[in-house]
């Protein structure tokens, strides 16, 4: 007997590495967009204490923040959120 050949609606995948590429940089975007209202909602105290848990969350982006070329970028998106902290072109 002859086995069946494989259709092309089967050998496709669902999306294979770009759909992953795709994903990591969505979630990487929400990750650093997400920084500014975690911020703004420690500066109005919205989280009755200290989160330990949010900070170390938090602690890579901004160690990006102080130790690479991208000071300034997200130091303007930072003011933002916290103009008080960061001022116009990034600086602390």
């Amino acid at each position: 007997m002859d086995e069946p050949t494989e259709t092309k609606a089967e050998v496709k995948r669902s999306g294979g590495y770009w759909s992953c590429i795709v994903w990591m940089a969505t979630v990487l975007t929400l990750y650093v967009l997400s920084a500014g209202p975690y911020m703004l909602a420690e500066e109005k105290k919205v989280l009755k204490t200290p989160n330990a848990v949010l900070h170390a969350v938090y602690a890579p982006l901004f160690w990006v923040y102080w130790k690479t070329p991208l000071h300034r970028p997200l130091g303007m998106y930072f003011h933002l959120w916290r103009s008080e902290h960061f001022n116009k072109w990034g600086g602390f």
